[in-house]
C-alpha cells in the first residue's frame, strides 16, 4: 500500500485589535422610562433572544423574533425593538467593534441595509449559544478562551439560517418609510408625508404608533440622527451633515446630537476618528 500524505499551509490574515462587549438584560415592558434607548451606534450588534413578545424593526423591515432567534445589525443601520405585550423580554447583547476587521464579519456586512437581520439555529444549536452567552459573561479564561469562546459564537452565526420572514406593514407606512429616506435631506412635514401616501394624518400616525410605536416625527428625528453619525464618521463636518441630514437649524442639531449622544457632534466626531488612529 502506497503511504498517503496530505498537506494544507493556511496564511492567516492579522486580526487587527478588537473590542466585545457583553450584556444580559431583563427588561418589563408595562414600567414606563422616561427616555426611549437609543439604537443608533457605531458598533456591530448581535442580540440573542430569550423571552419575551417583540418584533424589530429594521431600517424599512419588521421582523418577528421568537426566543432562541438571533438579530444582527451594522453600524448606522437603524434598529428598535417593538414590545407588542407586557411580557418580560430577556436577551443577551454584544457589542462589537470591527474596524480593520471587517473581511470576518460577511453577515454584517455583505448583504443591503434592512436585509437579512433575523438569524434562525436549530433549537439545539440555540440552547448552545444561549449557555455560550452566559458562559461570556460569567466566567473568565485565559485569552485563549475568551477568543475561543467568541469565534464558537460566530461559527454558529455563519451556520444560522436567514429566512425571507418580515412582518406585513401597512401600504402607506411602507411609501412612507421609503420616501422618508429619499428624501431625508428635504423638508419634510406631516402633511406632505400623508398626501404622498394617500392616507389622512391620524390615519398615517395610527399606523405609525400600532406598527413602529412612535410618532412619524420621531421616526425622521431617530433616521436624521443616525445618518448624521454616519456622515460624521466618514469625516463630514458639523455644517455639511446637518444639511445632508435634512436639519435646518445647526443650533437644534447640535443640541439634538448632544442630547440622544451625550456628546457634540463635533465631539463625537474626533472620538472616532481618535478611535480609526488606535
Amino acid at each position: 500500500m502506497k503511504p498517503i500524505q496530505k498537506i494544507r499551509s493556511i496564511d492567516y490574515e492579522t486580526i487587527s485589535d478588537f473590542t466585545m462587549t457583553i450584556r444580559y438584560d431583563e427588561t418589563d415592558p408595562s414600567i414606563p422610562i422616561s427616555h426611549k434607548p437609543r439604537h443608533i451606534h457605531a458598533t456591530c450588534e448581535i442580540l440573542i433572544h430569550i423571552s419575551g413578545d417583540i418584533t424589530f424593526n429594521i431600517e424599512n423591515n419588521l421582523y418577528p423574533v421568537m426566543p432562541g432567534n438571533i438579530i444582527i445589525t451594522r453600524p448606522y443601520e437603524y434598529h428598535n425593538c417593538i414590545y407588542r405585550s407586557n411580557k418580560p423580554h430577556k436577551h443577551f447583547c454584544i457589542f462589537l467593534s470591527t474596524q480593520n476587521n471587517e473581511y470576518l464579519y460577511d453577515l454584517f456586512y455583505n448583504r443591503n441595509a434592512g436585509e437579512n437581520n433575523l438569524l434562525i439555529l436549530p433549537g439545539e444549536d440555540a440552547e448552545k449559544v444561549i449557555r455560550l452567552c452566559h458562559d461570556m459573561i460569567s466566567v473568565k479564561g485565559s485569552q485563549f478562551d475568551e477568543y475561543a469562546r467568541f469565534f464558537r459564537l460566530m461559527q454558529y452565526l455563519q451556520k444560522a439560517e436567514a429566512p425571507d420572514i418580515v412582518q406585513h406593514l401597512h401600504e402607506d407606512i411602507i411609501k412612507a418609510l421609503r420616501y422618508i429616506n429619499d428624501h431625508l435631506a428635504e423638508r419634510i412635514t406631516i402633511e406632505s408625508l400623508a398626501k404622498h401616501t394617500n392616507v389622512s394624518i391620524n390615519t398615517l400616525e395610527r399606523h405609525f404608533h400600532e406598527t413602529l410605536h412612535m410618532t412619524p416625527t420621531e421616526y425622521i428625528r431617530q433616521k436624521r440622527l443616525s445618518k448624521a453619525m454616519e456622515y460624521l464618521a466618514l469625516s463630514y463636518n458639523v455644517s455639511e451633515t446637518c444639511a445632508l441630514c435634512g436639519f435646518t437649524d445647526t443650533s437644534a442639531f447640535i443640541s439634538q446630537f448632544r442630547r440622544e449622544l451625550g456628546m457634540t457632534p463635533l465631539q463625537y466626531k474626533k472620538s472616532v476618528s481618535e478611535k480609526k488612529k488606535q
